[in-house]
């Protein structure tokens, strides 16, 4: 078993700093990982109407749900409208807390997209659709996240607000190239 300079379980990882040792009792150091969909986020902006939410994901994490939401409820993933969940380099897209496709690998550097245009929204990988929900937005709605343990992240997070209609319509066709 071979543990990585700063990963889990190998030595100088950052924890709660050790507690002295007592004879015949070992030192003890507590990480805690805060394991569990804990932590979440939700974006100050808010989009009122035709928009588009981009963000990465680095392949590497354990859980990261995150989408368009209308109304937050806390840390868990299950309230989050439109999403995508990213696990350990695979992808779905997710509607309140349902998996709607089957899991696709990733990269780091791929850009994953979550466009609104009128009241349909489609979800975008690398400028590709691929996916259109079922589900319907409408009103005001903002970015939420769930994130199951640290480090867990998203990375370029941002809303494109004024959206060319044929642009949030291209499905990237067969050639893959979006033209605005």
């Amino acid at each position: 078993h071979h543990c990585e300079p700063g990963s889990p379980g190998s030595p100088g990882y950052p924890g709660v700093p050790g507690t002295p040792a007592v004879p015949g009792f070992p030192d003890t150091t507590l990480v805690d990982l805060q394991i569990g969909w804990n932590a979440s986020a939700v974006s100050v902006e808010a989009l009122a109407g035709d928009g588009i939410f981009m963000f990465s994901v680095p392949a590497s994490v354990v859980g990261v749900i995150t989408g368009l939401n209308s109304s937050n409820e806390g840390d868990g993933y299950h309230e989050i409208e439109h999403a995508v969940y990213c696990t350990n380099g695979t992808y779905t897209i997710m509607e309140n807390g349902v998996n709607k496709t089957t899991s696709v690998s990733y990269v780091d550097t791929d850009v994953f997209e979550i466009r609104r245009l009128g009241d349909e929204v489609a979800y975008f990988v690398n400028s590709i659709r691929v996916y259109t929900s079922a589900l319907r937005s409408t009103g005001s709605v903002f970015a939420d996240a769930s994130l199951y343990i640290s480090p867990d992240s998203i990375v370029d997070a941002s809303f494109v607000t004024s959206v060319d209609a044929a642009y949030a319509e291209t499905d990237g066709g067969s050639d893959g190239i979006l033209t605005p």
